[in-house]
């Protein structure tokens, strides 16, 4: 990861991944926003999507590596993939 530890609270903290966590629903276009400001920052992530079957909803997934001991995970089962949520 580029860029000291300051930096990165500093990202996390801006409205855009504040709005992130304190939200349980996302559109398609804001997750979008989120893994290109984690591609711009040199920040690794993993990006999942799980279908949803009769028993499960469906989920997507963005999973952020801090360090090796430390991760931020965001799941979403309410998302849009327009922006008419």
């Amino acid at each position: 990861m580029n860029g000291s530890m300051k930096d990165f609270i500093d990202l996390f903290s801006a409205n855009f991944f504040s709005n992130l966590m304190n939200s349980g629903s996302i559109q398609f276009a804001q997750y979008n926003a989120a893994v290109a400001i984690l591609i711009k920052n040199r920040i690794p992530f993993d990006s999942e999507y799980t279908p949803g079957t009769r028993r499960d909803d469906p989920q997507l997934t963005l999973t952020i590596y801090i360090n090796p001991q430390t991760t931020i995970e965001f799941s979403f089962t309410d998302f849009s993939l327009t922006d008419d949520n």
